[in-house]
């Protein structure tokens, strides 16, 4: 992957992560979610977006 590709990956991951979640809120919050438990999932769903984005990316580049 090129350098510069990353950051952004990154950058798409989170904000697909932040639409999702913040769409959603009405359910998080009706389970008493914490502060913290509200992060985790955040973060979980970030970092699986950012890890499909790049094997769609370098799927067909055979990767690295």
């Amino acid at each position: 992957m090129r350098p510069r590709a990353r950051p952004l990956l990154v950058t798409i991951a989170v904000l697909i992560a932040f639409w999702l979640l913040w769409s959603k809120l009405n359910i998080v919050v009706f389970v008493h979610a914490s502060f913290w438990q509200l992060i985790l999932i955040f973060a979980v769903v970030a970092v699986v977006l950012f890890l499909g984005l790049d094997y769609l990316i370098n799927h067909d580049r055979g990767g690295s």
